[in-house]
């Protein structure tokens, strides 16, 4: 006897939905592995799902995982997919700026935040952070080691110390 297939997704478009409603189903069950492998999946048969890699960004930093958070993060807001609606795309910012944030980012984490609320108005945890950040940048706690603290980034910019001190030799 054959199984029924008439429930069977079909199309591209019904399977991608499909695991997309799968994932959404594991990330309720708090089985957030198993939701970051199906939506790889999803990316597997279309590159070109920025939800399915923004809900991999977050889900990387819901677990910690914060240099894959940060890749998939930054893949999604720096793209031009002209199907991301503002509110969506507004979150990806937000979610940026948390990765930043507890990378101890925290400029780039404000700018992130900046820009979640730039695009969509609406977003009230970005806003709140936004003022957040922009304070504790503008006023830093006296002793608080964080202040003080350098990204790569801006260490890498800098002349080696050979190049600086070199007339000494």
């Amino acid at each position: 006897m054959e199984a029924d297939k008439t429930n069977q997704p079909k199309t591209l478009e019904e399977r991608m939905e499909a695991y997309h409603q799968k994932a959404a189903e594991l990330e309720k069950e708090e089985d957030l592995y198993s939701a970051i492998k199906v939506y790889e999946q999803i990316l597997h048969h279309r590159p070109v799902d920025m939800t399915a890699l923004a809900n991999i960004g977050r889900l990387y930093h819901n677990v910690g995982q914060l240099d894959y958070a940060k890749e998939a993060l930054e893949k999604v807001v720096n793209s031009e997919a002209p199907d991301l609606k503002p509110a969506v795309l507004s979150d990806d910012h937000y979610h940026l700026g948390l990765v930043y944030e507890a990378s101890g980012w925290k400029e780039k984490a404000l700018r992130e935040y900046e820009a979640a609320t730039v695009i969509s108005h609406d977003n009230e945890n970005a806003r709140k952070k936004s003022k957040e950040f922009a304070h504790s940048i503008a006023y830093p706690k006296p002793n608080d080691p964080e202040c003080y603290r350098e990204s790569s980034e801006s260490l890498a910019r800098l002349p080696h110390r050979d190049e600086t001190l070199g007339y000494l030799k």
